[in-house]
């Protein structure tokens, strides 16, 4: 699965999902481009060209599927940090985020996580895939 680097199709905001899309199969296409990377930590639907809310992620051994994702609560305190980006992979940027969120994992089975650090950070910057915002929107 090659990553999508056009703009236009990047700046689309995903559309949710529904119960009945098959959620493992894209899941196992994000997992796969990410791997073709060999340096990626998550990719969103929308950077393999479907426009879905949904993305995975793995960070420190830990994976996360997101499933049309929601941040309930944001801390009061940002952090700013070199973030890069596999659909602009020559950059790298200091971008502003949230140090710790709660967010809605997954629709469908209501699961919550409240995560900090990077991986609060990973989490925040597919979310912004799939509203159409990269980092070069976001740079600090």
């Amino acid at each position: 699965m090659k990553i999508v680097t056009d703009k236009k199709i990047l700046r689309v905001k995903s559309e949710p999902v529904t119960k009945d899309e098959n959620i493992d199969e894209l899941v196992a296409k994000l997992k796969q481009a990410n791997s073709e990377t060999k340096n990626g930590c998550g990719v969103a639907s929308v950077q393999i060209g479907i426009h879905k809310r949904v993305a995975w992620l793995e960070v420190d051994g830990q994976e996360i599927v997101l499933v049309n994702p929601l941040i309930l609560k944001k801390s009061e305190k940002l952090t700013v940090e070199i973030e890069s980006c596999l659909s602009i992979p020559v950059l790298k940027i200091p971008v502003r985020r949230f140090e710790s969120i709660q967010v809605l994992v997954n629709e469908f089975t209501d699961e919550v996580k409240i995560v900090n650090g990077f991986i609060a950070r990973v989490i925040q910057h597919e979310i912004d895939h799939m509203n159409g915002i990269l980092i070069i929107d976001k740079k600090f």
